[in-house]
This record gives structure tokens, C-alpha cells and sequence, in this order.
């Protein structure tokens, strides 16, 4: 699906930004289709990132949803990102057209580098905007979004790596819902491997202690036990 026209602003009009009244939905990679099978009155596509009419709608298959996206025309890298830095402090750059003008104007706002959380943690608590180029001089920016995520991915400090890495899906639902298993607590899994999600407890300092069930032990679970 190819992006709808914007129309062209001549002149001192074309610094003006617009709110488009839709939501933008971005895809993780590989599901892009199951995404657009979801969306409902999509508008414009640019890669993974779908544009909808209306207010967020219920999907599954969204890493990040744009709240309230917005086209703004620039002039130049610096009148770019002295936009961007009036409608939001931090900010995500989704890579779509021109990526090294989209660098350029990254280099001009305040630094945000994601960083790798230890596990558990809390969610971030700051604001993180996303915006990418449309072309050399439109921005399509969002000041707000579903996740405080750059692009919704988690990723976590890991001292090792198990033969699956199943557990880091358990590590970022107790991140996003901001619980996790306390001592005494049993979980139960069914159908996991050895070394899997049990393994991605076993993390010296942050793991399960495999009698206690509480974090801050250092070894794993023994097989066959429930936890």
C-alpha cells in the first residue's frame, strides 16, 4: 500500500504542521500482513507502519501505536528538529526515507540511546515520542505512544544465553505489567524445555533461588520441580 499524497505547501505555510485525525500502527517484522488484516480504514503504509482513521483500535499484532500523529513540513534539518523539540523532549527515529537526513536531524535533539534493562525492573517513566521522513522535508512525528519502548522492543541485560530464549517473553510481560513471581509464590509451566524459560531464571543476581522461589538466589530450578 503506498502512502496517500500530502499536499504541497509553498512558502512560509509550508512550516505549519497538521494533525491528521488517524493513529498509526507499527508491525513487529515478519507481521506486517497479520497487522493490516487487523487494521480497519487504513489510509497509508510506509513499511511497517500502517496509518488508520479514527482513535486506536484494538489489535493484537502492534509493537507500538502512534497516538497522535502528526505531518509537519521543515525547511531544513535544524527547523526539523526544532519542531520535534517543541512537541516532545525524547525522541525514537523509525528509519522509512532519507535515513542519513533522518540521522542528521536525530544528531540536533536531545540523546536518547534505549537501554538494556536488568531484570526485574521498572518501566520507564519518560515520555518517548517516534517520528520518521515521509520525504526530505515532511516529517510524520507522534509526541505520544502505546509504548515507552523505542518502537515497543524491550530488551534486557543477560549474562548468558539458554538454548531457548522463551524466557525473555515471561521477563517482559512481569516488566510491562509490573509483577513478577515473590518468594513462596509457585508457578507452573507446561510444556517447557530444559534450560528454556526455567533456564532464564538462573541469572546469578536477578534469578530465582530454585528452594525459596524468590529473586536473588543464583542457581536454576532442578528438574521436575514446579516453580
Amino acid at each position: 500500500m503506498k502512502t496517500e499524497p500530502v499536499e504541497k505547501i509553498h512558502g512560509s505555510e509550508k512550516s505549519m504542521s497538521f494533525a491528521i485525525g488517524s493513529t498509526a500502527y507499527l508491525a513487529p517484522i515478519g507481521l506486517e500482513d497479520a497487522l493490516e488484516k487487523e487494521l480497519k480504514e487504513i489510509t497509508a503504509r510506509y513499511e511497517r507502519l500502517f496509518v488508520a482513521k479514527g482513535p486506536p483500535q484494538k489489535v493484537y499484532f502492534a509493537q507500538n501505536i502512534w497516538l497522535n500523529p502528526q505531518t509537519i513540513f521543515f525547511d531544513s534539518i535544524s527547523d526539523a528538529a526544532r519542531k520535534l523539540r517543541s512537541l516532545s523532549g525524547l525522541w525514537s527515529f523509525y528509519p522509512y526515507q532519507n535515513p542519513r537526513r533522518g540521522e542528521l536531524i536525530t544528531g540536533q535533539l536531545p540523546y536518547f540511546l534505549p537501554k538494556k534493562l536488568p531484570f526485574p525492573a521498572s518501566l520507564p517513566t519518560s515520555q518517548l515520542g517516534s517520528w520518521t521522513l515521509l520525504d526530505s522535508h515532511t516529517l510524520f512525528a507522534s509526541p505520544h505512544c502505546s509504548s515507552p519502548f523505542a518502537h515497543g522492543e524491550v530488551h534486557f541485560k543477560e549474562s548468558r544465553i539458554p538454548p531457548s530464549r522463551a524466557y525473555l517473553k515471561l521477563w517482559e510481560l512481569f516488566t510491562r505489567i509490573g509483577k513478577w513471581p515473590k518468594k513462596n509464590d509457585r508457578c507452573l509451566e507446561i510444556g517447557a524445555s530444559p534450560g528454556g524459560t526455567g533456564g532464564g531464571y538462573d541469572r546469578g543476581p536477578n534469578g530465582f533461588d530454585r528452594n525459596g522461589g524468590s529473586y536473588g538466589g543464583g542457581g536454576g530450578f532442578d528438574r521436575g520441580n514446579s516453580y
